[in-house]
């Protein structure tokens, strides 16, 4: 029994043996691979890392590449149900986001949408940072290295106006950039008037003369690039200079334009770039935009044009940026049925129209323009809905209102100077649900603010208001249930504010002082609430004609020739006076 013990000891060790020296020799095999992978660079362990880009929610990293040298390339999303105007990007290791870069094309994505907001289409550039917001270093940033770190997204809401940021956790390894592809080879360079139906790099050799439409670029000529090289296509005052039809993905840059029916046009062409031209002495258009969306226009000068500057129709998603447009016969830039653009940062000055001119166009962006001796600053008329006017600099010299809406529903007026020499600043005819805040209104020619014609549920927030030669802020026919608060109201040569046949108003803190006749009058109409206003050096601080029912709660009335002042004996009934300051209470007939 011993020996047969003993030999199955020996048995089951050496079948040990030959299992170790078995799979040794493959575990062995195994390591040497590995290491001859590492040796020549096929196996990294950064290959190892699985890139990720995760953002808030509601965003998204449609796409992302980090380029070797420290660049972020970023295909950004977003389903926020509005949409936004993306203004900077920041990509670091840092937690706070210390090195914003500002886009140099601010990129506009309605919700349910993506764009390249850096890198890409997008014709910006935005460097990762270190820890500290500085450049990363060549080792941090060369091939295959890996990156960890934090991406932010500034950007606008289009329909509030709101700044917001976004953030997300970034990480991946830095990759060879991929070549920028070669264009197709141009057929030849571009000597006279024709047809661009293949995609190239396109150069003009010299100035042409056409007695019609001169370069058409079809959908065949996509993704091609016209550069006039600062040379000039003269018309005959028919036809179009350069003609975009069915095209994406085009660039026309450094034209000068002359003398065509319209300088440049757009008709069903999409995603396009018309920028660094000089157009002008159109028969009718600058530059036409039809059925087409999503183009930028940038950096153009456009002048002595028969009509419109820029004439953007039936087009949506389109960019209108830092342009200059003058001594047109008709406006700087008119949207009529649009949907999701932006006038953003230009120059319109001496045209014949409005600067701005808005028609049957929703959530329409206006913002950080200046417009000098036009006809007119803003227009915006007939349903538009969440059109946005702030950071406008509007001084017009001649006969148009300073801003104007005309059956408007839900704008927003903010952070404008308004001056308006011959007409009213700010004129709101049967607009509804509309915020004005925060403006600086002064020489309007009879009223800083009017609202008329039964515009409702309006917001007079906090503004200044002077040196109007009537009133500082006019109510009347049927505008009702509106709020003016924390305003002021000073130096006007009629009323600090007038309601006449107005109903259901509040006009709360407010500061009015120095005008020849009344701090507040009202005539007609009723319900109305006058409450901690301060009213001091005017005729007569408050005046009260012919309405009913208005309380009259905390307000400081004193100083003026006379404070409170009633002057009908059929009416002013059944008003209530509690906790005012005033020094004096001229009756003629019945003040409550």
């Amino acid at each position: 029994m011993e020996t047969l013990r003993k030999w199955r000891l020996f048995h089951r060790g050496q079948s040990a043996m030959e299992v170790v020296t078995t799979y040794g020799w493959a575990l062995l095999i195994f390591i040497i691979v590995l290491a001859v992978l590492f040796y020549l660079g096929i196996l990294q362990p950064t290959s190892l890392t699985r890139p990720s880009c995760i953002m808030e929610p509601g965003f998204s990293c449609y796409s992302f590449k980090l380029v070797e040298g420290g660049e972020l390339q970023l295909d950004f999303g977003q389903a926020k149900g509005n949409t936004i105007l993306v203004t900077a990007v920041g990509c670091s290791k840092s937690e706070n986001p210390t090195s914003m870069t500002t886009l140099s094309q601010p990129v506009l994505i309605p919700s349910g949408e993506h764009r390249f907001i850096t890198g890409g289409d997008s014709g910006n550039a935005v460097n990762c940072t270190d820890e500290n917001g500085n450049p990363l270093s060549s080792s941090e940033s060369k091939l295959n290295s890996r990156f960890k770190g934090k991406v932010w997204v500034n950007y606008t809401e289009v329909a509030t106006g709101m700044q917001r940021i976004v953030s997300g956790e970034i990480t991946g390894t830095f990759e060879a950039a991929t070549p920028t592809p070669s264009p197709t080879p141009t057929p030849s360079p571009i000597m006279g008037c024709g047809t661009i139906s293949t995609p190239g790099n396109y150069a003009l050799q010299s100035d042409l003369n056409s007695s019609g439409t001169c370069i058409t670029i079809t959908s065949g000529g996509s993704n091609s690039t016209l550069d006039c090289q600062g040379r000039t296509i003269n018309g005959s005052g028919s036809g179009y200079g350069i003609y975009l039809n069915s095209a994406t993905g085009v660039t026309v840059k450094n034209c000068v334009i002359k003398n065509f029916q319209h300088g440049v046009y757009t008709y069903n062409s999409h995603n396009n770039t018309i920028t660094n031209n000089n157009v002008s002495s159109s028969t009718v258009y600058g530059v036409y935009t039809y059925n087409s969306h999503n183009n930028t226009i940038t950096n153009n000068n456009v002048s002595s044009n028969s009509n419109t500057s820029f004439n953007i129709e039936n087009s949506n998603n389109n960019r209108i940026i830092n342009n200059v447009a003058y001594s047109n016969l008709g406006g700087g830039v008119y949207l009529s049925i649009t949907l999701n653009n932006s006038v953003i940062g230009n120059t319109f000055n001496s045209n014949s129209g409005y600067g701005v001119g808005i028609y049957f166009s929703n959530n329409t962006m206006v913002d950080g323009n200046n417009m000098e001796s036009n006809v007119g600053g803003i227009s915006v008329s007939w349903l538009c809905y969440n059109t946005t006017m702030k950071n406008n600099n509007i001084n017009i010299t001649t006969s148009g209102h300073g801003i104007y809406t005309y059956y408007s529903i839900n704008a927003t007026i903010t952070g404008n100077m308004v001056n308006s020499i011959n007409q009213i600043d700010i004129h709101l005819w049967n607009s509804n649900y509309t915020t004005i805040s925060n403006n600086i209104i002064l020489n309007g020619n009879s009223r800083g603010i009017s609202l008329a014609g039964g515009s409702s549920n309006i917001f007079i927030l906090n503004n200044n208001i002077t040196l109007c030669t009537n009133n500082g802020i006019y109510l009347a026919d049927s505008s009702n249930n509106n709020r003016i608060s924390g305003n002021l109201i000073y130096s006007n040569q009629y009323n600090g504010i007038t309601m006449g046949n107005a109903n259901n108003n509040t006009i709360s803190n407010n500061t009015i002082y120095s005008h020849p006749y009344y701090g507040i009058t009202i005539s007609g109409g009723g319900n109305h609430t006058i409450s901690n206003n301060n009213i001091y050096s005017n005729q007569r601080g408050i005046n009260i004609a012919s309405s009913n029912n208005v309380t009259f709660d905390s307000n400081t009335v004193c100083s003026n020739t006379y404070d409170f002042y009633c002057t009908s004996s059929t009416t002013s009934g059944n008003s209530t006076f509690t906790n005012n300051t005033g020094c004096t209470v001229t009756q003629i007939g019945t003040c409550s």
